[in-house]
């Protein structure tokens, strides 16, 4: 279960936690607002922030998305609640955004460790848009990811000595070695930063739509990339219906 934060003006002197369900994309949900007086003591605002905490933990929420400019994040991330993130999003899309947008569609290099569910989704995505796929992985899952695109006349190639002539690169884990991308090349990274990674540039100007009707139930304010990716990892929204935009 999700928990959307936000805080708001009291109407009077008090501090005040309001909660009720709610189902952003089909996502189960609590949204908890926090009203907070104009001028309010620190003891006061630490009592009131612990009932929020109470609440949360009763209802059994342990992660977090918080409403834009709410003043009180690094309070609960401290006390054990972990952010939303988009990960699981990134993870179902990343072969779609590579392809989005790299500007030529020559070579796509995929790293991985295994070959899951996302890892296949990806080449399968890579061998469908770029006319050339080289993989970085252990043999067992090179061999399941060649047979999963065999069907696309595709025929991915193992990483040489390093040096990858790609146009995108898909980093599911850190490469086993330092790898050396052009400078043109689009990285979409889902692993921690590492120096094995050489060259390249980030993805990071692209975002995320839904069909309108989708959207009715998410309130202002908070971020939907992160709500977007707890619906499509819970089913609640099929990947296909999630869009990705490229900004210039």
């Amino acid at each position: 279960m999700l928990g959307l934060l936000r805080a708001c003006p009291a109407a009077g002197r008090r501090f005040a936690v309001r909660a009720e369900p709610t189902a952003p994309l089909g996502v189960p949900a609590g949204l908890f607002t926090l009203e907070t007086p104009e001028r309010a003591g620190e003891r006061r605002r630490e009592r009131a922030l612990g009932e929020l905490e109470t609440a949360l933990r009763r209802a059994g929420i342990r992660t977090l998305l918080f409403h834009r400019g709410f003043p009180h994040r690094e309070y609960f991330l401290s006390r054990g609640f972990r952010a939303a993130d988009c990960q699981a999003l990134l993870a179902v899309k990343a072969g779609e955004i590579a392809a989005c947008l790299s500007p030529r569609r020559g070579r796509a290099l995929l790293t991985v460790r295994r070959a899951d569910g996302y890892a296949l989704r990806a080449v399968s995505r890579l061998a469908a848009d770029f006319r050339y796929v080289t993989l970085d992985c252990p043999p067992e899952a090179a061999e399941r990811l060649t047979n999963a695109v065999s069907g696309l006349g595709a025929a991915p190639e193992p990483l040489g000595f390093g040096t990858s002539d790609a146009d995108a690169a898909v980093f599911f884990a850190p490469p086993n070695r330092p790898v050396y991308l052009p400078a043109r090349c689009r990285v979409v990274r889902l692993c921690p930063p590492t120096p094995l990674i050489c060259g390249g540039r980030e993805a990071e100007r692209f975002g995320f739509t839904v069909p309108e009707r989708r959207r009715k139930d998410l309130p202002e304010g908070f971020y939907l990339p992160a709500v977007l990716s707890d619906a499509v990892e819970s089913g609640k929204i099929p990947p296909e219906e999630v869009k990705i935009t490229a900004f210039p």
